[in-house]
């Protein structure tokens, strides 16, 4: 048997590379029309579309065969996707940053070298900036690579700034050790940086979650349940907190928002809403301001089903206001459309 990243395997047989135990099983992405399966170790696994035959490896320049194409990638608002690859998959350490034009080609690839070990599964994008989080870890002599992933919560955790326009110019910053398999989104405010993720209180849980399902164990305790957490990045005085955050406070009040008092959550909220798996209602509602030239400013990113009315809060404060709904299906926008009476839209948006 091959080796595998989570199991120890007994007596397994020799690897040529990454690829060779790459189950592309983690996740799908769509670029240009074609499909691909990832995993974080590996190439990207081209599949054939419509039949869902593996097709092979892809390979974005001949000097990156085999090199790791994490399985999270990030779509950018011009369709560019951005995605990393741990350089310790190649026994290294750092990051590569994978930047794929929308036309499915190689933009840019660029590494960036920190001498210390740090894990991470996934990243957040603002505007201007991806964010890496990378939780320190050793790694023990013996097992699969998750069975000898140590981490050590002593140390900080190490945050990779980098502007999208200079890759070669990442900014480091130090932050409480807090291991964070994925991110819900990061927006920009000032000088600082806002990034939203689900922090795993159990480390031992957190380095190989779902261990004992995977093992058939179903009487083993459950573990304790993420927590949402906000790290804030200043890019002025070098500091970097973690804040944890009351989960269901934020529920709350963004369904109170959405559904009761017609008042606004802002753009930055969708992600971590999406992820938090809102009713199909309220995942899609994005806030963009209490202006009517900002509903312009939002329509090329979601051009159909798009749907507005004025807000009631808006309009006893004597200012134009207007919620905005996006859908991407007939269903979904046929149950928006329900929640906005049509004689308060205007016609061009009904």
């Amino acid at each position: 048997m091959i080796p595998a990243a989570g199991t120890t395997i007994a007596n397994p047989i020799e690897i040529r590379n990454n690829d060779d135990i790459n189950t592309a099983n983690t996740s799908v992405v769509k670029i240009d029309g074609r499909v691909y399966a990832l995993w974080e170790a590996g190439s990207a696994i081209e599949l054939n579309p419509e039949t869902l035959e593996t097709l092979g490896p892809k390979t974005w320049r001949d000097d990156l065969a085999a090199a790791p194409f994490s399985a999270h990638p990030l779509r950018d608002r011009d369709g560019t996707i951005w995605n990393f690859g741990l350089l310790s998959m190649l026994g290294g350490s750092g990051l590569m940053i994978w930047k794929i034009g929308a036309n499915g080609q190689l933009a840019a690839m660029q590494t960036i070298k920190d001498e210390h070990d740090g894990y991470l599964h996934s990243f957040a994008m603002s505007t201007n900036h991806l964010i890496f989080v990378l939780a320190p870890y050793q790694s023990g002599e013996e097992g699969s690579f998750f069975e000898r992933l140590q981490f050590q919560p002593d140390l900080p955790c190490r945050i990779a700034v980098v502007p999208k326009d200079a890759l070669d110019k990442p900014r480091w910053f130090d932050a409480d050790f807090a291991m964070a398999y994925h991110f819900a989104d990061a927006f920009e405010r000032g000088d600082e940086i806002v990034v939203r993720a689900a922090r795993h209180l159990d480390l031992a849980e957190a380095r190989s979650p779902r261990a004992n399902l995977m093992r058939g164990n179903a009487d083993a305790p459950r573990p304790s349940p993420p927590q949402l957490v906000t790290l804030t990045i200043n890019l002025r005085n070098g500091d970097a907190r973690w804040r944890a955050s009351n989960q269901r406070r934020m529920l709350a009040t963004i369904r109170e928002r959405a559904m009761r008092r017609n008042r606004f959550f802002t753009r930055q909220h969708r992600s971590a809403n999406a992820k938090l798996r809102l009713p199909t209602r309220l995942r899609r509602l994005t806030c963009i301001a209490e202006s009517k030239p900002a509903i312009a400013m939002a329509t090329p990113s979601c051009p159909k089903n798009m749907y507005s009315y004025p807000s009631r809060a808006a309009r006893k404060r004597g200012r134009v206001g207007w919620l905005a709904a996006c859908s991407t299906t007939a269903s979904n926008a046929a149950a928006l459309r329900s929640l906005m009476p049509s004689t308060s839209m205007p016609a061009r948006w009904q």
